[in-house]
């Protein structure tokens, strides 16, 4: 079990659609993990040159991290979807215990 707490508004913000989205059947704003369908990820390294001749995938559902201290980071363009995997994966390992960082992209003047 972890030894801290994440506070409900940071909750609210990993749970909320950037967007407010509702349901015919639904009074209230629908969360994320209601409307989430987990992407299938490229998996490349450093090492590797050309993005496009990289064709490992991986279904970021059945994902967990192993034992090794390997880091994972989620990029690509703007508004490209990358912070609704990364909420979600972070409640998600949360769950099986794990310390997540969750880090915004820096502010590039």
């Amino acid at each position: 079990m972890n030894d801290y707490f994440i506070k409900e508004s940071f909750k609210d913000f990993l749970t909320s659609i950037a967007t407010p989205t509702f349901h015919r059947e639904k009074s209230t704003v629908l969360k994320l993990n209601e409307v989430y369908v987990f992407p299938k990820l490229l998996e490349f390294s450093e090492k590797d040159q050309d993005i496009d001749s990289v064709r490992l995938y991986f279904d970021s559902a059945n994902f967990v991290p192993d034992s090794k201290g390997q880091k994972y980071v989620i990029t690509g363009k703007t508004v490209s979807g990358k912070t609704s995997p990364c909420k979600t994966l972070f409640l998600k390992y949360n769950n099986y215990g794990y310390e997540e960082i969750f880090a915004p992209e820096p502010k590039v003047c």
